[in-house]
């Protein structure tokens, strides 16, 4: 597993405009909290600007809080961030809104399957969106 970045999360943001079709859409997801504690709904995008960059967009969306949570992707379309080829990208930087977080620019973003937000402390997934 790939490490990208840190910092905390906060109950909402909006460092990403509303507008999902800006740029080449590679992948798309409904997110789905784990269980009925562990509750999320949204829409995440795998998009790639048209400058090259990449990058993953949680967009009109919300996860329950908690403590260490994680923004991953998995090539494991049921969201295992253990998997081989997993990358941890950043701290969840708001619980609701509309945010992205840069995907490295070496990595292959057309293996991925699955978004999913973790609970590094408590190794606990609390969301996973299915990337199609």
């Amino acid at each position: 597993m790939a490490t990208a970045g840190g910092a905390a999360a906060t109950p909402a943001a909006s460092d990403a405009t509303p507008q999902a079709q800006q740029g080449e859409l590679i992948s798309r997801g409904d997110l789905e909290g784990a269980d009925a504690f562990h509750t999320a709904h949204g829409e995440v995008l795998l998009v790639r600007s048209p400058e090259g960059e990449v990058v993953l967009r949680f967009q009109d969306y919300e996860v329950r809080n908690g403590p260490g949570l994680y923004v991953y992707l998995t090539p494991d379309p049921g969201g295992d961030v253990h998997a081989e080829g997993a990358v941890e990208l950043a701290p969840v930087r708001a619980t609701s809104g509309f945010v992205n977080y840069d995907v490295p620019a070496d990595l292959d973003v057309g293996s991925f399957r699955a978004a999913v937000i973790y609970c590094k402390p408590f190794s606990v997934t609390f969301a996973t969106a299915e990337l199609r």
